[in-house]
């Protein structure tokens, strides 16, 4: 299973940063982002299969794919801002992070636009 995987990449990776951080290495930021990075690609295979799972549920249910696929950016943003802000304050940057934290949230606000737009025509074809 690819848990262990990602459980053994993270214990490994979590290892040697401790090692090489208390002797001071410049490596602990190369281990450190090499091993968010290779987590992160294991679990970009859980992603494609859920992704089949939820276009094979909207093609059964005759909904406008256009949402769906608003839908899936918005999540798949949010996951790569929230890794984003992670890493950088993992680096010890707390400042920026909240600044990009705030930057995605605004970002997302923007994206979900189209998902107000059409619940809104939802809910006045049933008023009207």
């Amino acid at each position: 299973m690819d848990i262990y995987k990602i459980l053994c990449i993270a214990l490994i990776g979590a290892s040697l940063c401790f090692y090489l951080k208390s002797i001071n290495s410049d490596f602990y930021v190369l281990i450190l982002l090499c091993s968010g990075t290779i987590i992160l690609f294991f679990s970009l295979n859980y992603l494609v299969t859920t992704l089949e799972v939820f276009q094979n549920f909207i093609k059964s249910i005759n909904v406008d794919s256009s949402l769906f696929t608003v839908l899936l950016k918005i999540i798949l943003v949010a996951y790569l801002i929230e890794f984003a802000v992670s890493t950088i304050e993992d680096f010890g940057i707390k400042s920026l992070a909240d600044k990009l934290s705030f930057a995605g949230k605004i970002i997302l606000f923007c994206m979900s636009l189209p998902i107000f737009k059409c619940l809104a025509e939802v809910v006045l074809q049933f008023l009207g």
